[in-house]
């Protein structure tokens, strides 16, 4: 549980697209607290006018980073690279993928034949 005040601060500090991690390292909470907070799970007393916005704009950057991830992916990132570069977990990116009527198997398997076959010179 945190202060009324410290939520404020980290609503204030989610709009100026402060990292999560930052965040909670800045007012030594858990990521957990942040993420309800920014996803408007807790503390909806605190700045009620501005929490759509918020809601809004973690809504526009999850759905950028998502599409940024399929792209990496599909040029030729790994799962796990596209999860360390973008922070998208590897499920998320799967069930994307799967959304999208991707099969990471075969593109998996793509990448390998188009790596076998290059030639050296």
């Amino acid at each position: 549980m945190i202060s009324d005040n410290v939520a404020e601060k980290v609503i204030i500090d989610l709009l100026d697209a402060v990292p999560v991690k930052n965040i909670s390292g800045k007012y030594q909470v858990s990521n957990d607290v942040v993420y309800n907070i920014m996803y408007n799970k807790s503390y909806k007393h605190i700045m009620p006018d501005v929490r759509k916005d918020l809601t809004n704009r973690t809504s526009i950057l999850q759905k950028d980073k998502i599409e940024l991830a399929v792209e990496m992916y599909l040029q030729g990132s790994s799962q796990n690279e596209v999860s360390k570069t973008l922070g998208v977990s590897r499920n998320t990116l799967r069930r994307e993928l799967n959304a999208r009527n991707i099969n990471p198997q075969f593109h998996i398997n793509q990448h390998i034949k188009h790596a076998n076959t290059e030639v050296i010179s």
